[in-house]
């Protein structure tokens, strides 16, 4: 029997800026099942490469679905994502029992539990959900879940992807590009970063929001979308932010994220 033909790749809309080699078929994402607890891990085995950011952005998707949410902050003892939303995140350690138990023994609390895990801890946590079961109940479809590999644009980074792709299964895996770290991804290593992407089950490229305007949300210590809809604020600074959150909604969106 002849091989099927390949299917095209998609092409790239308007609010979609990633090159068509960056957008994951549609055939390998998964969506999340209403009325289940969905949890979303936001980590990497880098620094900087904008973690953070990123689950800023994802809270305010969420909430943007009237999803009641609420997130973990595992920067300990100090924390970063805990700034912008104080009313419904903590701050834990991952490596300590108790502070395990007070996330995942909760997760049915909300409809949307979202990790930020700190730098270097994003394997460690996976192996942990492997030993206690969760990543089970995950491949029988009792829970939403997706994990957020954000990555640098070194080769180990791009490494990174293989080995925690062999630990999900039933879960998304999606490999995030964030342009506001200013990283060159595929700077001589185009084949390696291609072939490495190809293991998520999506790609979401975050584009690089005006420097300025992160500027000044940062300093206003609130989510993007309570800047963006707050008119004591810069017009033009809301605005560049209002569209920016857009682009990543619209991807987010493509991803399956979305929940109904």
């Amino acid at each position: 029997m002849p091989a099927e033909p390949a299917l095209p790749p998609p092409k790239p809309t308007k609010d979609d800026p990633r090159p068509p080699s960056l957008v994951a078929p549609k055939e390998m994402t998964m969506p999340f099942v209403p009325n289940q607890p969905t949890v979303v891990i936001v980590g990497a085995d880098k620094g900087g490469v904008g973690k953070t950011t990123l689950s800023r952005v994802i809270l305010d998707y969420f909430a943007a679905q009237g999803m009641t949410t609420r997130a973990f902050d595992t920067e300990s003892p100090k924390g970063d994502l805990i700034r912008f939303f104080p009313s419904i995140t903590e701050v834990v350690n991952l490596r300590d029992s108790d502070d395990q138990v007070k996330v995942f023994d909760s997760i049915s609390n909300a409809s949307i539990t979202l990790i930020d895990i700190r730098a270097g801890l994003l394997t460690e946590t996976l192996n942990l959900l492997s030993e206690i079961g969760f990543l089970d109940m995950v491949k029988e479809g009792k829970v939403n879940t997706a994990v957020m590999h954000v990555i640098g644009s070194t080769l180990a980074s791009f490494g990174e992807i293989e080995q925690t792709s062999q630990i999900l299964t039933g879960a998304k895996h999606c490999i995030v590009l964030n342009r506001n770290n200013s990283a060159e991804f595929f700077k001589g290593i185009d084949d390696v970063a291609r072939q490495a992407l190809s293991l998520g089950t999506s790609v979401i490229d975050v584009p690089m929001l005006d420097p300025r305007a992160m500027e000044h949300v940062d300093s206003a210590s609130v989510p993007f979308g309570d800047f963006e809809k707050d008119p004591k604020y810069s017009f033009v600074m809301r605005g560049k932010v209002r569209h920016w959150e857009k682009q990543v909604f619209t991807q987010l969106d493509a991803a399956q994220f979305n929940i109904h």
